[in-house]
């Protein structure tokens, strides 16, 4: 009895293991027009036709299908990256980032600045001219935020972009430059920023002000360039590295303390760009040559995935997730009916 409860436990978890890989896909895109797929959680990653030779900074999937590619251009694929178009009529400058909430609605921002579509990048309107270089978030159609470093700025939106409201006048004197980089909110009021200095700033009131959460004044410039939170405590941060060492940093207490993690040391100096998890144990990061790496066991270990198995070492700068949670099957639920029963049973005698 206890080796079949033992292996029933045992296929469960397998079976969980294999339905989010066939529910999670994952692209990432970099230099040179680079774009990579994987659908079996980075076991394998394929390289897809692209569009330009140009870099590819950002990238962005609502569904299985529907996607966005931004860089030196704007591009939109309907069938999950096999084909790509260009999708940026409207659209000036160079472009650091793309964000969509919905098939339809979304919005890019570069050297030119903001930029919207409600017709999936049929057309676009510039809604803000200044030069925004550091990143964006979307938690739905109205509410959005934006920082660049230089000049350093944070932007608020509560209208879907037809107004953006300048809010970095509100924080207190930080001192060193924080140049914000990228920006994560989880609600209408949580909302983080990453930037120089290895800055971390927490927004309570959906972005009007900010507190500081962490600092690291040793690294100078260097930036993290993304930031993302599982829940309301647990979260992560990625960046350029600093002495050497890989920068990836940890909270699990809705960011009062940043831990700098424990990350393989590789044989020359890897700049993280961005990240992407499923859960707060499997996790990718993306950045400098050796330039995807994975964790399954919430960070504690990291290790390299390769594409088409080649040698070729490229930067990849931007990583996107689309996933859903399965539903549990008719076996999965039986099987996990008779272990509780059997485990019940064990308890009683």
């Amino acid at each position: 009895m206890k080796t079949f409860f033992t292996l029933c436990i045992a296929y469960l978890l397998i079976a969980e293991r294999d339905a989010l890989a066939q529910q999670t896909h994952l692209w990432a895109v970099g230099e040179s027009g680079r774009i990579a797929r994987s659908t079996d959680l980075g076991e394998n990653w394929i390289t897809l036709t692209s569009p330009t030779t140009g870099n590819l900074t950002g990238v962005d999937f609502v569904d299985f299908q529907h996607g966005w590619a931004s860089g030196a251009g704007l591009y939109r694929t309907d069938d999950g990256g096999d084909s790509w178009r260009a999708a940026s009529a409207g659209i000036t400058g160079y472009l650091f980032g793309v964000d969509f909430v919905d098939e339809s609605h979304g919005w890019a921002f570069g050297n030119d600045g903001i930029f919207a579509t409600t017709n999936g990048g049929t057309n676009w309107t510039r809604q803000y001219s200044g030069q925004i270089q550091g990143g964006m978030h979307f938690i739905d159609r109205d509410h959005g935020w934006a920082v660049t470093p230089a000049p350093q700025t944070i932007l608020r939106t509560v209208d879907g972009g037809q107004n953006w409201q300048v809010v970095d006048d509100h924080f207190p004197p930080f001192g060193t430059p924080w140049g914000g980089t990228a920006v994560y909110a989880r609600s209408e009021s949580d909302v983080w920023v990453s930037g120089r200095g290895h800055t971390v700033l927490h927004s309570q009131d959906g972005g009007v002000t900010f507190d500081e959460q962490h600092r690291r004044p040793a690294v100078g410039s260097s930036s993290l360039e993304s930031i993302v939170m599982l829940t309301e405590t647990e979260g992560w941060a990625v960046g350029e590295a600093a002495s050497g060492v890989p920068s990836v940093y940890h909270t699990l207490n809705g960011g009062q303390s940043w831990e700098l993690t424990t990350f393989p040391r590789l044989p020359f100096q890897m700049d993280l760009w961005d990240l992407a998890f499923t859960d707060r144990n499997t996790g990718w990061v993306v950045g400098k040559a050796y330039s995807i790496l994975h964790t399954r066991d919430g960070g504690q270990t990291w290790e390299l995935q390769s594409v088409d198995d080649e040698n070729i070492t490229p930067n990849y700068f931007g990583i996107a997730m689309y996933t859903v949670v399965p539903e549990p099957s008719g076996i999965h639920l039986l099987l996990g009916a008779i272990a509780f029963a059997v485990l019940s049973y064990k308890l009683r005698n």
